[in-house]
């Protein structure tokens, strides 16, 4: 009687575990477990800030730079297609331009999904990025998805080899500018994405006239008074 009963656990049991399988959701069952690592030239790593924007990136304040793509794994096989996800921190349009490849990025129509995840809708199915801080919902980010296959050297990226995509940044206002990316297989299934540690963000940072300008003229107000000061003991 005890070995009938269980045996009829383990029965349920094990078709517990099939439904519950059945049930999970098609974006873990897509996970892009392959990763892309981004670099720029020149950057320096910051490891840790409070702006989600700035953490655990390469954090460039050059307006010309090259973008190094590394493809870090090749389980998944070469990637065929290549997209590279363009954030800006506020509506670009008259706070920055950029360029990729010599061509003007926009129109940074890009949907940030409610649970805060930008939509590669290139990809099939459409890969959802993780939002890392960056593409959240309701926030002021915009984003542009370039496709930037014709850039592959010979058409694929093999894994452990590295491709280079010129960038460059012209900030009307001060921003910053992050880079994502994703790679796909010849069925366009997405199979490699940019892991938090290994993107890519410009920050202006303002020229030395504009900040020599009015240090000097706080400098000159303080001489002046001062000056006074000193004639009027």
């Amino acid at each position: 009687m005890m070995r009938e009963i269980m045996k009829i656990y383990v029965i349920v049991l094990f078709a517990a575990i099939l439904m519950l399988v059945s049930t999970i959701p098609s974006g873990m069952a897509n996970a892009v477990p392959a990763q892309l690592r981004l670099d720029a030239i020149p950057s320096t790593y910051v490891d840790y800030s409070d702006d989600d924007w700035l953490i655990e990136s390469s954090v460039t304040t050059s307006t010309s730079f090259d973008l190094n793509i590394t493809y870090n794994q090749s389980q998944k096989g070469d990637i065929s297609y290549l997209y590279l996800l363009v954030a800006v921190n506020m509506t670009p349009g008259g706070n920055v331009t950029v360029n990729v490849s010599g061509n003007t990025v926009g129109p940074y129509d890009g949907v940030i999904t409610n649970n805060n995840r930008a939509l590669v809708d290139e990809t099939e199915p459409d890969y959802k990025y993780p939002g890392h801080g960056i593409y959240t919902y309701g926030s002021s980010t915009r984003f542009e998805i370039v496709n930037i296959t014709y850039l592959i050297p010979d058409g694929t990226l093999e894994g452990h080899e590295t491709m280079t995509v010129p960038i460059e940044i012209n900030p009307i206002n001060p921003v910053k500018v992050h880079f994502d990316a994703v790679g796909a297989k010849s069925n366009k299934t997405a199979i490699a994405f940019v892991p938090p540690s290994h993107d890519v963000t410009y920050e202006y940072v303002p020229e030395f006239a504009t900040i020599a300008i009015p240090v000097a003229a706080i400098l000159g107000l303080l001489f002046f008074f001062n000056h006074r000061k000193k004639r009027g003991e």
